[in-house]
């Protein structure tokens, strides 16, 4: 199993499953707000196939930590495993 995220665009992006397994019950950690999921997406998968991608965007303002990865579990992992985003520059 292997999610990896991509970058996309300002402050958008796509984590998407590169492994070749279905990972099942997946589930983002939504970082006390700092995160959304795009459009008609939830937070909780109850199947992510591979080269399937869930977007989200990361909230931004001078006053808040910038994010520089995100915590997803699923069915088999052994807990929260850190995904680090991409750095746009």
């Amino acid at each position: 199993m292997e999610l990896i995220v991509l970058p996309c665009g300002p402050n958008s992006y796509p984590l998407r499953n590169v492994g070749t397994e279905p990972a099942v019950s997946v589930e983002i950690d939504g970082d006390g707000g700092l995160m959304r999921l795009t459009e008609h997406q939830t937070s909780k998968a109850s199947r992510f196939n591979p080269g399937q991608s869930v977007g989200f965007w990361v909230i931004t303002a001078g006053e808040l930590p910038e994010m520089s990865e995100i915590r997803v579990r699923w069915e088999g992992s052994s807990g929260w495993v850190v995904v680090p985003l991409p750095q746009l520059r």
